[in-house]
Formats: C-alpha cells, sequence, structure tokens
C-alpha cells in the first residue's frame, strides 16, 4: 500500500520545474522516484521542444507552442491520476525513456 505522503511526493514530480523536490527529499522511495523519473523527462522534452519551436518557426510559434504544453498538461494529468491511485504506470512516450534513467 502506498502512503498519502509518497502519492503527493510523487504528484510534485508533474509539476514541471518542482521535479526536483521530490528527487532530493524521498530518493529511497521507489514509488516517488518512478514518477520522478518520468516528471523528469516529460520537463526536459518540453523545455526542448519549445527551444527549438521558438527557434525555427518564429512567426507561427505560437499554435505550436500551445500543442507542446497541451500534451505535457495532458501528460502530468495522466501521471497525477496515476500518483493517485498509487500505480506504477509507464506514460506514453516517455516512459520507457524515463526507467532508463539511473538515480
Amino acid at each position: 500500500m502506498i502512503s498519502k505522503k509518497s502519492k503527493l511526493w510523487a504528484t510534485l514530480s508533474y509539476v514541471g520545474a518542482l521535479v526536483i523536490f521530490p528527487l532530493i527529499a524521498k530518493q529511497d522511495d521507489s514509488f516517488v522516484l518512478f514518477h520522478a523519473k518520468q516528471g523528469i523527462v516529460l520537463v526536459f522534452f518540453g523545455v526542448i521542444l519549445s527551444v527549438i519551436a521558438n527557434i525555427s518557426f518564429k512567426v507561427g510559434a505560437l499554435p505550436i507552442m500551445i500543442g507542446i504544453w497541451s500534451i505535457s498538461l495532458i501528460f502530468s494529468i495522466i501521471g497525477i491520476s496515476n500518483c493517485a491511485r498509487g500505480e506504477e504506470t509507464n506514460l506514453p512516450l516517455i516512459g520507457n525513456l524515463a526507467s532508463k534513467i539511473q538515480l
């Protein structure tokens, strides 16, 4: 059974830059680390894609940015939902990559 405290810490992993707090505070909790790894990948790809969109599509970057933010928001909602249920379910597209991160 996953504690409410672990679920809360894991949830922070999907709130952008707040992913750093679960990584620092709960290094001994495998449930929190599972979600923190996915949060790291989500933040990383969001930043990289945003930079690429701004550089490549100076005039038409806004619709692309809205799309990137929408996808990030959807993935975050899925991750938070998994935390609330106490599940360690990989997010689409990024879950397998996150599992390769060594902390």
